[in-house]
């Protein structure tokens, strides 16, 4: 039961950031390097949410991490098919990779300390 609702719960999280941020971010117009803060404070937003979803679930290591970045990636891959532009590949796969990664270190960890 508690790791259904860790899984809701990254899943509704991911929804919230994958549309307020991951999506309107693709669709902001501005200089490249106002972009690329922006995508960079997204993922920053996705590994501090995975970190602290690893900490909170630990059995479910990277899944709930997965589950945190599928929506946005979702969303940018929806996109992605309308407009294509290459560095949205390696944004996509940051956004799917890194919070699973993160949550399973920090998952790791926990299980260390206790």
């Amino acid at each position: 039961m508690r790791n259904t609702i860790g899984i809701l719960v990254a899943l509704v999280l991911g929804g919230i950031i994958g549309f307020f941020r991951v999506f309107l971010s693709v669709f902001a117009d501005g200089a490249m390097g106002e972009r690329l803060a922006t995508v960079g404070i997204i993922i920053l937003i996705y590994l501090v949410l995975g970190a602290v979803s690893g900490l909170l679930w630990p059995d479910l290591k990277w899944i709930i991490g997965l589950m945190l970045g599928l929506p946005g990636a979702i969303l940018l891959l929806y996109y992605m098919v309308k407009e294509f532009n290459i560095l949205y590949i390696p944004y996509f796969l940051a956004i799917l990779i890194l919070p699973g990664l993160i949550s399973n270190l920090t998952s790791k960890a926990r299980r260390k300390a206790s």
